[in-house]
């Protein structure tokens, strides 16, 4: 009897009362490691996301830097091409720079036209009261005087220099090359913003490799007379995910205002594919084969009859959610102690995923970041399965 109420009114008590705190101690614990861990979550893809802004801050300053080198030189077409080689002299990181102005900006296009005729026909450069727009006599070009004429349409000033074994080669520029960044810049004056640069849409160069543009107006009495464009391989902005501390199923991806996929951790040099078309094969390969390359950009081979349905989209769906939960501006401009990492429930494996999103700054880019929720709740539960783990255990004694 003595041992028996010994057990029931002392030692049953006391066990009941340390269970009960160990598992409210335990529980608070959990909740506290799973809000710390999502909070190191938002940050680590706030911490991408400015590594990523540091490269386009610096791109942007230097073509920003050009682009009033060229307002102080506008008009002296030799003397602004020199100044672009001297920019990509002390620039090695970037393929190639562009310069062009509007149609007759600097009202010398006819003169122009003149001296690339000129040079055509074996005379003087200079004749007739012609200008040498770009010094060939100092610049290197591989196109013929006709290609120069064809693309300047009347003597249009707009030439690419790009690097070429070594050396630094003029090719001229046609309305296609320049329209792009033209008309996205003049969007920019006309909206009254103040600083007039442009990221460019990234896209497959020559080289194979992806590369993105830089563009900056150049402005004359307050209006827009062209542009200086200076071009990088992505590599760099790869190199960024390639550095990240990444773990489990931990995944980031760089996504373009135009919804394509232009970086990831899990693929380097991945091209540009919009998110609809990512898919990967059952050995966790990115699939391309109903894809074609077209104007340096992945598309969709609308005569491919290739059935995606056997085919894991897994990435497109949650890529898919991500962006469109980055469209509620708040999630953006929140700090990333204030964020509400959104949860996403994949429907084949029905594995939930936790999905933050931040913005570059200095373009529209995006970086999404995902991980398993396990991943998340793992270290919590490791710290609740002890403390449980211990009173069965003095239960058990």
């Amino acid at each position: 009897g003595i041992r028996a109420k010994f057990l029931l009114y002392i030692i049953l008590p006391l066990l009941v009362a340390g269970a009960v705190a160990a598992f409210y101690t335990s529980s608070k614990n959990f909740s506290m490691l799973q809000t710390s861990t999502k909070r190191a979550f938002a940050l680590d893809t706030e911490y991408a996301a400015a590594k990523i802004s540091t490269e386009n801050i610096r791109a942007i300053a230097v073509a920003k830097s050009a682009a009033v080198s060229a307002e102080v030189l506008f008009g002296s077409r030799p003397s602004s091409i020199k100044m672009i080689r001297q920019i990509l002299e002390s620039f090695p990181m970037y393929s190639g720079a562009s310069i062009a102005y509007s149609i007759n900006a600097d009202f010398n296009d006819f003169r122009a036209d003149l001296g690339l005729k000129n040079i055509r026909d074996g005379k003087d450069v200079l004749s007739d009261g012609a200008i040498d727009s770009y010094d060939f006599s100092s610049n290197k070009t591989a196109s013929t005087v006709d290609d120069w004429i064809a693309a300047s349409g009347g003597g249009r000033f707009a030439a690419y220099i790009a690097r070429v074994d070594g050396d630094l080669v003029l090719s001229p520029m046609s309305e296609a090359d320049i329209g792009a960044g033209f008309s996205a810049l003049r969007k920019r004056i006309d909206s009254g913003e103040k600083d007039l640069f442009v990221v460019g849409e990234p896209y497959i160069g020559e080289s194979k490799t992806m590369s993105v543009d830089y563009a900056a107006a150049i402005m004359s009495d307050s209006r827009f007379v062209g542009e200086v464009s200076f071009v990088s391989d992505f590599s760099r902005i790869q190199a960024v995910f390639s550095a990240l501390k990444i773990s489990g199923g931990e995944e980031y991806f760089l996504i373009s205002p135009q919804n394509r996929i232009i970086a990831s951790s899990r693929f380097e040099n991945i091209k540009s594919v919009l998110i609809t078309d990512y898919y990967l094969d059952s050995a966790g390969n990115f699939v391309q084969n109903f894809l074609k390359e077209e104007n340096g950009f992945l598309l969709r081979d609308e005569s491919s009859k290739v059935d995606l349905a056997k085919y894991n989209g897994f990435y497109s769906a949650i890529l898919q959610y991500a962006v469109n939960s980055a469209k509620n501006s708040a999630a953006l401009t929140a700090e990333a102690s204030e964020k509400n990492v959104s949860t996403f429930r994949s429907s084949r494996t029905a594995q939930r995923y936790y999905v933050d999103v931040s913005q570059v700054k200095a373009s529209k880019w995006l970086v999404v970041h995902i991980r398993p929720e396990i991943d998340f709740i793992s270290s919590a539960a490791a710290s609740l399965a002890g403390n449980l783990a211990m009173i069965f255990v003095v239960l058990a004694v």
